[in-house]
């Protein structure tokens, strides 16, 4: 499986599990300005269309974790897992701030990816 393929796979296995159908890309953050350079998940609205990149460094280290280990996610870097990042930034669609509202969506949203 290529990084891509694994990135994918965790990406659709996500959007299927907690029903949300959004376009998440990889995308080099140090690309970006200020704060969103060290953002592992950034979430984008424009309108009402939200989009979603992740950023490629970290689906790096997920990836090679992957590759060594032979076996579908788990691992995490900074505490934080590739599945938690991208329900973290679905959760933003529907809390914009963080806060407690948003952490217990971020929580419902992964029980779903882990059932």
């Amino acid at each position: 499986m290529t990084e891509k393929e694994y990135f994918d796979t965790t990406v659709a296995n996500v959007l299927v599990k907690t029903g949300y159908s959004i376009d998440i890309q990889m995308l080099d953050h140090m690309t970006l300005d200020g704060k969103h350079k060290r953002a592992l998940g950034v979430c984008y609205q424009y309108d009402d269309h939200y989009s979603i990149t992740i950023d490629e460094y970290f689906v790096t280290e997920c990836y090679e974790h992957f590759i060594l280990n032979n076996k579908y996610s788990s691992w995490n870097i900074a505490g934080q897992s590739l599945e938690e990042i991208i329900c973290h930034e679905l959760a933003h669609i529907e809390i914009w701030r963080h806060g407690k509202k948003h952490t217990a969506l971020i929580n419902e949203l992964l029980s779903k990816v882990n059932s």
